[in-house]
């Protein structure tokens, strides 16, 4: 009865002013509340940054390995996927190489912004490298 009432009520009234109503009726009923989806991504670099001051976090190359090192490093590819969730198209790709050349030029300069990196050819070989690694083909 009360979820009918809710949805005649629904009818009349916008979602946003009915919400803590359906929140009081499901706590009445028993119904859990949603849980949350896992960890954000990104999240821990943009808390960084905001804590060094919108400064650049600071991250390095191996140079025997080739992979990044440093302190940062997880926080480094997660931002890559971020930047790659945000840049690549969606539709019509399934591989890495089938994304056009500018796309990856775009992620190499959002990274360059936002970290500590020189714009360097290796550089930019490193990164792309490394989104190669972790591009799935959402």
């Amino acid at each position: 009865n009360a979820l009918w009432a809710l949805r005649r009520l629904a009818q009349k009234v916008s979602w946003r002013q009915l919400l803590p109503k359906i929140n009081q009726q499901f706590s009445k009923v028993g119904v859990q509340k949603k849980k949350g989806r896992g960890v954000l991504k990104g999240f821990k670099a943009s808390k960084k940054c905001f804590a060094n001051g919108s400064a650049k976090l600071n991250i390095t190359f191996s140079e025997k390995l080739g992979g990044i090192v440093g302190m940062n490093y997880r926080s480094f590819k997660d931002d890559v996927v971020v930047i790659m969730k945000r840049k690549l198209p969606l539709i019509g790709v399934r591989t890495w190489s089938g994304i056009h050349p500018t796309i990856h030029q775009l992620i190499v300069v959002d990274m360059i912004d936002i970290w500590d990196l020189e714009d360097t050819p290796e550089t930019e070989e490193k990164v792309l490298k490394i989104a190669k690694e972790r591009y799935r083909g959402w």
